[in-house]
């Protein structure tokens, strides 16, 4: 019996045998951090997602309110004798609102879909504009000219119509991001 023989063997065996064992356990640690990584990247998806829906429920939220709010000024503009202080405070709040989604949809620029960004900044630039007419209007109504008064007036018209239309695109563009359907 030769005893290099047998060392050689049992060492040759045993290196083998850990090579194999330390093969499978790379396999498995890497399979395991691949698992991980991929759970981990699920999670961030469904924070994103959360994230996403509450704003789109504000935005949302603030889309009405600022259509209400329009409809509301656009409506007392109607009247024969419209009152300008009445209009000064449904503009306040509108204003409220108007900053409210214009910093929500610029806070939150990273994770909105670019056709949520896109129509939420369509439709601030809607809001601005009826905004600064109607605040003219109400500053310098007694030095306005009845044609300029009334030029100011169908341009409000208009963007409320625009905020109205910017209102259903954007209501059906969240239900669509969020997989509902829209009858």
């Amino acid at each position: 019996m030769n005893w290099q023989t047998i060392v050689t063997s049992v060492l040759l065996s045993g290196s083998f045998v850990s090579l194999i064992v330390f093969l499978f356990k790379k396999t498995i640690e890497k399979g395991i951090e691949t698992r991980f990584k991929e759970i981990e990247n699920k999670q961030r998806q469904s924070k994103i997602f959360d994230d996403q829906y509450e704003i789109y429920k504000s935005v949302i939220a603030l889309t009405y309110r600022v259509r209400n709010g329009s409809r509301d000024i656009v409506d007392e503009l109607d009247k024969a004798s419209y009152n300008l202080l009445f209009i000064e405070d449904l503009l306040k709040l509108q204003n409220e609102y108007f900053k409210a989604l214009r910093d929500l949809m610029l806070d939150n620029r990273a994770i909105l879909p670019e056709l949520v960004f896109k129509e939420l900044h369509d439709l601030s630039h809607a809001i601005d504009y009826f905004n600064r007419n109607i605040m003219i209007l109400a500053r310098q109504n007694k030095d306005l000219a009845i044609q300029e008064i009334q030029i100011i007036i169908s341009s409000a018209k208009e963007k409320y119509k625009k905020i109205d239309d910017h209102y259903y695109a954007m209501t059906g563009i969240v239900q669509s991001v969020l997989g509902l359907k829209s009858k």
